[in-house]
């Protein structure tokens, strides 16, 4: 194993992994890669628990087409195949479903990560993998609770293992608990291909998720380790002393 950072996200997808039993004897993994620092540090960790793991498990990745360069696609396998995992790049009508259907006022990223999982779930099907792993980390559970409890008033956040809307197959989030400054410390020391997104609107994040990530800011400079007792209170919530 190799640097702290490594060994550290090492440490909190495995416990999360087995806490959870995200992954089970013969599950077929299809991890939704985006090319970004996230999706590309939740690959490299689950092929090298497939490689070390008491059971048998495949994985693979998965990218939706949304005007990536030859270039960028070819390192992108090259990476895949030095990790052992088998790829698929999925053309998709995503550009054009924006212009068509995205309404006033709605946020594109929201939406159009809404239409990536729909393709995700369409490729995991047609492909054969029961599960899609996304690299959702602590920072996105914990924006994503605040936002609706702030904004829609709702006690709501990322559970690490779903079934999925289709009805078929599961979600899972091995990087749940793992805080984003890790994953950006571990991509720069992996050197690992990052792709910005080709979309011009793809870095417009929402004007509540950027409150939210100020919020967080601001209270984490204060108190530290703010993040971490959001997450924890999801998991003991009393309900006998809740309205």
């Amino acid at each position: 194993m190799g640097s702290k950072t490594e060994k550290r996200l090492n440490h909190l997808v495995g416990k999360l992994i087995y806490e959870k039993q995200l992954i089970q004897e013969g599950d077929r993994i299809l991890v939704g890669l985006s090319c970004g620092k996230d999706s590309w540090t939740l690959c490299y960790f689950l092929s090298e628990f497939q490689k070390k793991a008491p059971i048998k498990f495949d994985v693979a990745a998965a990218t939706l087409d949304v005007g990536y360069s030859p270039d960028q696609i070819e390192k992108t396998k090259q990476t895949l195949s030095e990790m052992g995992m088998d790829y698929h790049f999925v053309a998709s009508p995503l550009q054009q479903m924006l212009e068509d259907h995205l309404t006033p006022g709605t946020s594109t990223c929201s939406f159009c990560a809404r239409l990536r999982r729909a393709f995700l779930y369409k490729s995991a099907q047609e492909f054969g993998y029961n599960k899609i792993a996304l690299g959702h980390h602590k920072d996105d559970f914990v924006e994503t609770l605040l936002m609706n409890m702030f904004y829609h008033g709702v006690i709501k956040g990322m559970p690490s293992i779903l079934k999925a809307e289709n009805g078929v197959n599961e979600l899972i989030r091995p990087l749940l608990t793992c805080e984003e400054t890790l994953i950006i410390k571990f991509s720069q020391e992996k050197q690992l291909p990052i792709v910005k997104c080709p979309c011009g609107k793809c870095n417009l994040a929402s004007k509540d998720r950027n409150r939210m990530k100020e919020l967080i800011r601001q209270l984490e400079a204060k108190t530290p380790g703010v993040r971490s007792s959001i997450q924890t209170a999801s998991r003991h919530i009393i309900a006998g002393h809740m309205f």
